[in-house]
């Protein structure tokens, strides 16, 4: 999941190629800027000069690029990954305290009746180490990927900042 987030990043080049269109843009305003500036300088009545100006300031609006929709959108995919994984571990993390119990009012019980022999504890120590061990992995391995989860997050939050500087 996470490569495939970080392939619908756009590359570095399209990133230049839109900070020079951000500059050409910025640029014409500029010039449209100083054509009213020096239209209202040749005019002397108060209409014409409100007219450009409001013109002006018509030009200087901005306009958001399509990528920073594209990297909104990626990244309210990765806080809605992000909480589900995080439910996801805290369910799992319920089920083990659940079982723990389950175990520890089991275990007095049947070790002070002596109805489980010797071979039989021994098995089940095994079984209760082995789910334990399975689900600390899995518990492990779901709080990596949220963790790497929130690490894309903040690299996309990272780029939309850089990107609306």
């Amino acid at each position: 999941m996470p490569a495939a987030a970080t392939e619908n990043v756009a590359p570095a080049a399209n990133m230049q190629q839109q900070q020079q269109q951000q500059q050409q843009q910025q640029q014409q305003e500029q010039q449209e800027d100083a054509a009213a500036e020096a239209a209202t300088h040749k005019d002397t009545s108060s209409s014409s000069n409100s007219s450009s100006s409001s013109s002006s300031a018509a030009a200087r609006e901005l306009v958001p690029a399509p990528w920073e929709a594209e990297l909104e959108q990626q990244l309210h995919a990765v806080q809605q990954e992000v909480e589900a994984l995080g439910h996801v571990l805290q369910q799992q993390q319920q089920q083990q305290q659940q079982q723990q119990q389950q175990q520890q009012q089991g275990m007095p019980a049947a070790a002070t009746e002596n109805i489980a022999p010797a071979a039989n504890m021994q098995q089940q120590q095994q079984q209760q180490q082995q789910q334990q061990q399975q689900q600390e992995q899995q518990e492990d391995a779901a709080a990596e990927e949220l963790q790497q989860q929130e690490h894309q997050q903040q690299q996309l939050l990272l780029l939309l900042l850089l990107n609306l500087v």
